[in-house]
């Protein structure tokens, strides 16, 4: 559905394109993994800083000021220096566990960038801003971000206390948050190509 909407009135897309395929290729990569009995949280510790890189170029698309665009550029490096010495010091990456605390970073920023961006949107021709197919997008990252965030905050917890429920746990709510999230996409996706007649910027 994303290659039926319009860049005009969602700027950015490709970028976002970018983003959505290469989450896939993730997915697939670790469903293939796990039915290989190996840990399949190894391409996760490639894919999760990768997304944020592409988002902050997504966000910054949308930023109304230079110092909120550079701001979010800092933040990539921020970024890798915080993620890094926990990887290296605390996961073990040999081990591969889950990187719930490399995720919970990347959520906290994105997070950030999106109320930033939610609160500064600016809405065409006097439109309902339901209209506005960013407006979705925005809303279902929200979402997403913000339910990672919260069971990831869990998820050691449930770790000690028992290993298989908090797996079982991660998949099924990871899965139910990307599949709402993909949900509101499409119907973003789909404003797009319904709303042709304006330009978003």
């Amino acid at each position: 559905m994303s290659f039926k909407a319009h860049k005009a009135n969602i700027p950015g897309l490709v970028i976002l394109r970018l983003v959505l395929c290469i989450g896939f290729v993730n997915e697939m990569i670790a469903q293939a993994l796990k039915m290989s009995d190996i840990s399949n949280n190894i391409s996760h510790y490639f894919y999760i800083p990768l997304e944020y890189f592409l988002l902050v170029f997504f966000y910054r698309v949308h930023a109304k000021t230079m110092y909120l665009k550079n701001a979010m550029i800092a933040s990539a490096g921020i970024y890798i220096l915080i993620a890094l010495p926990i990887i290296i010091f605390n996961y073990r990456p040999l081990d591969y566990p889950y990187p719930s605390m490399i995720y919970n970073i990347n959520c906290t920023f994105n997070i950030l960038w999106i109320s930033i961006l939610m609160f500064n949107l600016a809405t065409p021709d006097f439109r309902p801003i339901t209209s506005v197919p960013v407006f979705w997008i925005f809303s279902g990252m929200l979402t997403f971000y913000a339910g990672i965030f919260f069971f990831n905050g869990a998820y050691n917890y449930f770790m000690n206390q028992d290993a298989t429920l908090a797996k079982a746990l991660r998949d099924y709510i990871n899965t139910a948050l990307n599949n709402l999230m993909y949900l509101v996409f499409t119907y973003a996706f789909y404003l797009s190509w319904k709303n042709t007649k304006y330009s978003y910027r």
